[in-house]
């Protein structure tokens, strides 16, 4: 029965479960995000990399939500959430990869999608999930640039109107306020309040994702 399932407290950074076994926290997509090391044959990635698509990065905001559970472990909300935190985590997993080329990963979907199967490089996929973000806080800081300094219409200049039917505006908002608090965090942009942006003259953005560890 379920009720009787011992259950073990992973915690947070590399631990091990067995000989060939460990996890790897890799907070951003979400707080507890865990990757599955299994010796050096294979990592189990979840949603923190996916082919074809890029995952969904958490904002600052969010930590009101969660510090009740875990503000005693996590007293700071850059330690779990961001897309900071997010690309952080993604170097890790790069590491991983240039240590083992050869490791087989498996991500919590698209692994077999349309017809296909969709094998992953971790170094590539990380590089190109780094670039990825790189770019969009590129056109983020030249939309704002040009006067359009809320978040809706960032959204509205940034994305096809297609992916903004249904929820997909909602994750077209969280995705640019993940990055505007990334951008105003190392001086890219200003915030007046109520995400309404300005930018600052800078682009520190083009020399803090690349040196991230």
């Amino acid at each position: 029965m379920l009720q009787h399932i011992e259950v073990e407290a992973i915690g947070s950074g590399v631990n091990k479960l067995c000989t060939d076994i460990a996890t790897f926290h890799l907070p951003g997509h979400s707080p507890d995000c865990l990757a599955v090391i299994l010796g050096e044959e294979a990592v189990i990635v979840g949603d923190i990399l996916l082919p074809q698509i890029t995952p969904w990065p958490t904002r600052l905001e969010m930590y009101g939500e969660i510090a009740g559970v875990v503000g005693h472990i996590f007293p700071e909300p850059k330690e779990i959430l961001g897309l900071h935190c997010y690309l952080q985590s993604l170097k890790q997993l790069r590491r991983l990869g240039t240590a083992h080329p050869d490791m087989r990963v498996l991500p919590a979907h698209r692994f077999y999608y349309d017809g296909q199967w969709n094998i992953v490089d971790l170094t590539q996929r990380v590089d190109e999930l780094i670039e990825h973000h790189v770019q969009r806080c590129a056109d983020i800081v030249d939309i704002v640039s040009k006067g359009y300094g809320t978040a809706e219409e960032i959204v509205q200049q940034h994305f096809e109107p297609s992916l903004l039917k249904g929820p997909g505006k909602h994750m077209a908002i969280n995705e640019i306020l993940s990055h505007c608090e990334l951008l105003v965090d190392c001086g890219d942009l200003t915030e007046a309040g109520n995400h309404q942006y300005e930018t600052s003259g800078t682009r520190q953005f083009e020399t803090l994702i690349p040196s991230l560890e």
